[in-house]
């Protein structure tokens, strides 16, 4: 029996020991910063607290929405501020947090949506169905799963954020009712833990469990309520879950507990009071868990204190020797920071602890802010939602004061280095001074850079950039425009000058391509007779020694040729499929009229688009015409001859082959003829024309003979092969 009392007083003890060690902690100051002072006002109701990743803590308040970065409290949406009259003419912002990137708002017109980076605001009509009425006013509400669970004077609703519609409704008997007892939840705790198995929460006249499943709810009034308070309900605040136990805040009776298992209700009081009274003394408005034992509290006549789900005990702090209490206030809202400071919210300011009240693990990162800055003509109002790193001066600001410092940083002693890249590259001690003044900002852009040191260690850095509106001549590109502009102007007359002689030039190149176009027209018209003077020398041949029939056979296909002639000589170049047929005919009539019988053959590689590709006309026939008659005139046996057009990438290579007897005795039996003196007037338009191909159009067209033998070293025929360019268009 002794052991188990030494045990029991040793637990109480420690219990003891924790809590006073806690109520410790609760050493708050007030936080007295700069602020927005047409907006922000001392007496404006602080509805809530939200802290974002970096630290920035947004406040709702009763006339719109505030940032406090450690420094200063800087507006962020007012309806006198910002123009949103239209939707928003009375904020009183209840709640906020944070869904997807866009912050949701509980205001007393209704649930809104504010896009930071657009500065956009989109209301959310949420219907609550067909006869019934669904009050605007949020004052509270939580997000799971996408799912708001918004606690209105008329039940709880369930609104899919996403798709933007009501789910279920509950405890909404009293929707066209004036008593609200039946469905007030809109000031009282909720409890998800069990989500999506049930929903456990507070309402006016205690506690109710909706089982998800099945959707009823089953309400636990407390008879102590019922029986001492005249209008019947209550108003249970937000609590915690502790041992199984919903631990809630109330107006008149203190902290009250219910027991999820046997679904006892009881209240515990700060001040005992008779049985059947009530006093304003036992008014506790919020709460923060602590461990598992304790719990913060904030009363309205008490300040900020701690309650023993153990031993049922309070303990509040005090600030001085006469016991005066702090935050003894009508509306508090109690908050944890992401360092682990507990804030406290009331009608005169914002308070914090001076330390840390919980642990949080590990060391939270830090983050600097350039949250404000002053020229010398206006104030520049520097508020991050987003990422903002540019500031825009006027062309007549050349001063610029900006003001920095770590966002609500744990780390005290903290030194600043800066430097401002466009003026100098090294970084500047600033010391313990958060504000640093440029001057002679004289360039269209700046890069501001800042670093915060704790122990002579970088904790943070940002930057900023500079843009600042520059008169158009000032600009470097002007000067160098005119400059430029300079030299244009003399450039395009010495341009001038240049392009009179360049034409005096042109003129002389014109007139020589002119000559040499005259020169080719005159090789064509002297190629045309001398073939036509063979041809008639043919008709007269065949006239004297051939029947009619052939004759006139002979005369039809020399018709065709001389037409064919006629056409293609009408332009400079023809296309290889016209001169490879005008060959033909030319080569029939000749075999025609050739006493001896050869063969010939054409070979047109299948890769050349005969149909694209052009030649100057009449190109290929004075060869054909040599091998005939100088190569197989006068060859003992048959006769053979073959025309080859081959592709070698960007050039042709034509090739006349004959199996006659070859130039030196084809020149030899010339030199005995009668006509010694005679040349072949083709062959040499031929290589007059070639030439002036490559003067008129710069490429070289040319053709080469070589005599052939076979093995014994006799003359075995001649092979001519003519490489010209490619070409696709017409000279």
């Amino acid at each position: 029996m002794r052991v188990c009392l030494i045990i029991l007083i040793s637990f109480i003890n420690l219990l003891i020991y924790g809590q006073e060690t806690l109520v410790d902690k609760l050493d708050f100051s007030l936080i007295n910063v700069e602020h927005d002072g047409q907006f922000y006002f001392t007496d404006n109701p602080k509805r809530d607290f939200f802290e974002d990743k970096k630290g920035n803590i947004f406040i709702p308040t009763k006339y719109g929405l505030f940032k406090f970065n450690g420094h200063i409290i800087q507006d962020v949406i007012t309806s006198k501020k910002n123009d949103f009259s239209e939707i928003l003419s009375d904020l009183d912002i209840r709640q906020i947090t944070k869904y997807k990137s866009n912050f949701l708002l509980g205001t007393k017109i209704g649930l809104f949506e504010f896009n930071p980076e657009t500065y956009q605001v989109k209301k959310h009509n949420i219907a609550a169905g067909e006869n019934k009425m669904l009050k605007n006013e949020v004052v509270s509400f939580q997000i799971k799963d996408d799912i708001l669970f918004y606690q209105s004077y008329i039940g709880l609703w369930l609104y899919d954020l996403e798709h933007e519609v009501v789910l279920d409704s509950f405890l909404t008997e009293g929707a066209l009712n004036t008593d609200p007892s039946k469905t007030n939840v809109k000031q009282s705790y909720l409890n998800l833990n069990d989500w999506p198995n049930s929903i456990w929460g507070a309402y006016a006249k205690g506690y109710f469990q909706i089982d998800y499943k099945t959707k009823i709810v089953e309400t636990f009034q407390y008879d102590y309520i019922k029986k001492h308070d005249p209008k019947g309900y209550h108003f249970l605040y937000f609590g915690t879950e502790l041992k199984d136990k919903l631990w809630t805040p109330s107006y008149w009776y203190g902290m009250m507990e219910i027991d999820k298992s046997s679904k006892v209700i009881k209240h515990h009081s700060i001040v005992e009071v008779k049985e059947g009274e009530r006093s304003n003394l036992n008014l506790l408005k919020h709460s923060l868990p602590y461990n598992d034992s304790l719990i913060v509290v904030c009363a309205t006549y008490h300040g900020v204190g701690v309650f023993n789900v153990n031993t049922l005990q309070y303990q509040f702090h005090k600030t001085n020797a006469k016991e005066i209490p702090i935050l003894a206030d009508y509306d508090q809202i109690l908050f944890y920071d992401r360092h682990g400071r507990l804030f406290a919210s009331s009608n005169t300011g914002i308070h914090r602890t001076k330390g840390k009240v919980i642990e949080v693990g590990k060391e939270q990162k830090e983050y600097l802010e350039i949250y404000l800055g002053k020229s010398q003509n206006r104030k520049i109002d520097l508020l991050n939602l987003v990422d903002q790193e540019n500031i825009n001066l006027n062309y007549n600001e050349y001063q610029l004061e900006l003001k920095f410092g770590l966002i609500n940083s744990l780390p005290k002693d903290i030194q600043y280095q800066y430097r401002l890249i466009g003026q100098d590259i090294q970084w500047k001690e600033n010391g313990f001074e958060n504000k640093v003044e440029l001057k002679k900002l004289n360039k269209s852009t700046y890069q501001f850079e800042v670093r915060a040191l704790h122990n002579n260690m970088i904790i943070a850095e940002q930057k900023m950039q500079i843009n600042k509106e520059i008169l158009f001549y000032q600009y470097w590109w002007f000067k160098l425009a005119a400059i430029l502009g300079l030299l244009l102007t003399i450039g395009l007359l010495v341009q001038n000058r240049l392009n009179r002689i360049r034409d005096k030039k042109q003129l002389k190149l014109e007139f020589e391509e002119k000559l040499i176009e005259v020169e080719m027209s005159a090789l064509r018209a002297q190629m045309n007779p001398h073939f036509l003077f063979n041809s008639l020398n043919s008709i007269k041949y065949f006239a004297y020694h051939k029947d009619k029939e052939e004759t006139g056979d002979y005369i039809n296909k020399f018709a065709l040729l001389v037409r064919a002639i006629l056409n293609n000589s009408k332009t400079k170049t023809i296309s290889l499929k016209q001169e490879i047929k005008t060959i033909k005919l030319y080569t029939e009539i000749e075999k025609i009229r050739f006493e001896k019988e050869f063969e010939f053959e054409f070979k047109i590689d299948d890769s050349l688009d005969q149909e694209e590709i052009q030649i100057p006309p009449m190109l290929i026939q004075p060869f054909i015409e040599n091998a005939i008659w100088h190569g197989l005139m006068h060859k003992e046996g048959k006769g053979k001859l073959t025309l080859g057009v081959f592709d070698q990438e960007d050039k042709i290579l034509i090739e006349v082959l004959d199996n006659g007897i070859g130039r030196n005795r084809a020149q030899a039996i010339k030199n005995n003829s009668m006509n010694t003196k005679s040349k072949s007037l083709g062959m040499q338009i031929t290589s007059d024309r070639m030439s002036l191909i490559e003067k008129s159009l710069g490429i070289k067209a040319h053709f080469l003979v070589k005599d052939l033998q076979d093995q014994e070293g006799k003359s075995a025929g001649t092979r001519v092969q003519i490489v010209i360019p490619k070409l696709i268009e017409d000279f």
